[in-house]
C-alpha cells in the first residue's frame, strides 16, 4: 500500500462536498500531473471522477491502478458521446458532490484550490466561486508575460478579492474560466453546456447563464495553472472558439445599460478576433464579420485599438502567427502598390 492509500484508509466518498471532474484523452504525461494535483487537495470530503474518452497511450491502465490505490478516484470509461463537453456532462450525471470543479487533463491545481473557493459559498447569494490563475508552458514553467497580458485583458488587476455582487460583470469581462471556477452541481446540471448554440464557447455560455442567478466570489490567490502548449483545444480550434464567443454574445442582451455596453464592447472585440482568423481561410466571411463589427458600433479607430489590445493578450505562439500574418499582409499591399 502506498502512502496515499494509507492516508485514505477507511475513507468513504458516499457524501462528498466537492467532485473534481477530470476529462482526458491520450495525454498520459500531462494526465499524471493533473491527477496528482487533484489528489493533493487538502479537502477531506472530496471525490475525483476521471473519464477517459478512448485513450490508447496507456492512460487506461494508469487510471485503473490509481483508482484501486486511492478510493477518492472513480475511473469511468462509458462516455457514450466523444468530446470534452460531452465527457464533462457524462461525469456531471454521476457526480455526488454538492459542488463541482472541471479540470482539464493538462492543467494543474494548487493544494488549497478547492478549499479556498469553497469558502466563497459561505457568503449569501454566491452562485460561483472563482480564483486567480496563471499560464504555464508545456513543461510546467510559468509564463509571467503571458499571464500579465491575460490579467490586463480580462480585467483581473482591477478586481478586488471577495464578493462580486453582480456576477454578470465579471462573466462578461471573461474572468470565469471553466477550470478556475467552483460551481454548485445542481445549477450546472440544470443549465449544462449548450454546445448546439454556443459551440466551442459553451463553457463561457454556461458562465454567463450562471451569472444571471446571483453573485460571484473571487479568490485572488493563484490556485489554477492553465497550460498553454501546442496541442491545447484552444490552439487547435481558434476559429471555432472565436465563432462560439460571438454567438454567445449575440444571443444575449441586457436591460441594464452598463451591462449592455459591456456586452457590445466585448462583442466588437470578439468580432475582430474572429475576422483576424477568418482572413486566413475565408476572406468573404471576414468581410461579413467586419461589417457586423461596424453594425455593432465599431469604428476604424476602435478597430485599431481593440486589435492591438487583443494581440497583446494572445499567448506567445498565437501572437507570433498573428504578427507574421500582419507583416505578410502589409508586404502584399506594398507589392500591389508597386
Amino acid at each position: 500500500m502506498t502512502r496515499v492509500a494509507n492516508e485514505n484508509a477507511g475513507y468513504s466518498a458516499t457524501n462528498p462536498t466537492v467532485s473534481i471532474l477530470l476529462a482526458t484523452r491520450n495525454r498520459l504525461p500531462y494526465l499524471r500531473a493533473a491527477l496528482a494535483s487533484a489528489r493533493s487537495q487538502d479537502l477531506k470530503r472530496l471525490e475525483i471522477l476521471v473519464s477517459d474518452d478512448g485513450s490508447i497511450d496507456g492512460s487506461v491502465a494508469y487510471l485503473a491502478d490509481v483508482s484501486r490505490e486511492d478510493p477518492r478516484v472513480r475511473f469511468l470509461t462509458g462516455n457514450p458521446t466523444p468530446g470534452v463537453y460531452e465527457n464533462f456532462l457524462f461525469m456531471l450525471g454521476l457526480a455526488r458532490g454538492e459542488y463541482v470543479v472541471f479540470l482539464g487533463d493538462d492543467d494543474l491545481l494548487e493544494p488549497g484550490f478547492v478549499r479556498d473557493l469553497l469558502a466563497g459559498f459561505s457568503e449569501p447569494g454566491v452562485v460561483v466561486s472563482y480564483g486567480a490563475f496563471d499560464i504555464i508552458d508545456g513543461d510546467g514553467c510559468p509564463l509571467p508575460d503571458a499571464t500579465g497580458r491575460m490579467r490586463t485583458f480580462y480585467g483581473f488587476d482591477g478586481t478586488a478579492g471577495g464578493v462580486q455582487r453582480d456576477a454578470r460583470y465579471v462573466a462578461l469581462r471573461g474572468q470565469l474560466w471553466l477550470g478556475a471556477c467552483l460551481y454548485p452541481r445542481r445549477i450546472v446540471t440544470e443549465l449544462g453546456f449548450n454546445t448546439a448554440e454556443d459551440g466551442a464557447a459553451a463553457d463561457w455560455g454556461l458562465a454567463l447563464s450562471v451569472a444571471e442567478l446571483g453573485a460571484a466570489y473571487y479568490v485572488p490567490t493563484i490556485g489554477w495553472h492553465y497550460r498553454d502548449h501546442g496541442h491545447t483545444a484552444s490552439r487547435r480550434n481558434l476559429l471555432k472558439n472565436r465563432q462560439g464567443a460571438v454567438d454567445v454574445l449575440r444571443r444575449r442582451s441586457y436591460v441594464d445599460p452598463d451591462l449592455e455596453r459591456l456586452r457590445t464592447g466585448r462583442l466588437r472585440r470578439e468580432l475582430l478576433l474572429l475576422a483576424s482568423r477568418q482572413v486566413l481561410e475565408d476572406t468573404a466571411a471576414a468581410r461579413r464579420t467586419l461589417a457586423s463589427f461596424r453594425a455593432n458600433g465599431g469604428s476604424r479607430l476602435e478597430a485599431r485599438h481593440l486589435a492591438l489590445s487583443a494581440l497583446a493578450a494572445l499567448p506567445a505562439g498565437i501572437r507570433v502567427v498573428a504578427i507574421d500574418f500582419a507583416e505578410r499582409f502589409r508586404a502584399s499591399r506594398h507589392g500591389a502598390r508597386g
